[in-house]
C-alpha cells in the first residue's frame, strides 16, 4: 500500500536528497509514494544557486501534488566553500547578480 511506501519513505530518504531523488525515477507511484518525504534531509552547501534551485523544485513538487506538501525537517544552509563546489569569486558574482535582479 501507498502509505507504507510512504513510511518507508520517511526513514529511507534522510541523505540529503540523493535517495528520494534515485526512487522517484523507479515509477510514477513510487514517486509519488515518497513525494512527501523527498525534501526530509536538505543540504544546501557553497552556492547561492542550490538554494535558489531547491526553492523552484520544491515549488514544483508543491504544485505538481497539492494535497501532499513536502515536509524539511533537517535543513543545512553553509556557504563556506568545499573542494570541487563554488570558488569564493563565484559565489560573490552570485552574490552580485542576485541584487541587481
Amino acid at each position: 500500500p501507498i502509505e507504507l511506501l510512504s513510511q518507508i519513505a520517511f526513514h529511507a530518504c534522510t541523505d540529503g536528497g540523493h535517495t528520494a531523488a534515485s526512487l522517484s525515477l523507479v515509477s510514477r507511484r513510487i514517486r509519488d509514494a515518497i513525494h512527501p518525504a523527498r525534501f526530509i534531509t536538505v543540504s544546501l552547501t557553497s552556492c547561492p544557486a542550490r538554494v535558489r534551485e531547491f526553492l523552484e523544485t520544491f515549488n514544483v513538487q508543491r504544485i505538481r501534488l497539492p494535497n501532499t506538501i513536502p515536509r524539511v525537517r533537517h535543513l543545512l544552509i553553509a556557504f563556506v566553500p568545499i573542494d570541487g563546489e563554488c570558488t569564493r569569486s563565484l559565489f560573490l558574482s552570485e552574490m552580485r547578480n542576485k541584487k541587481s535582479h
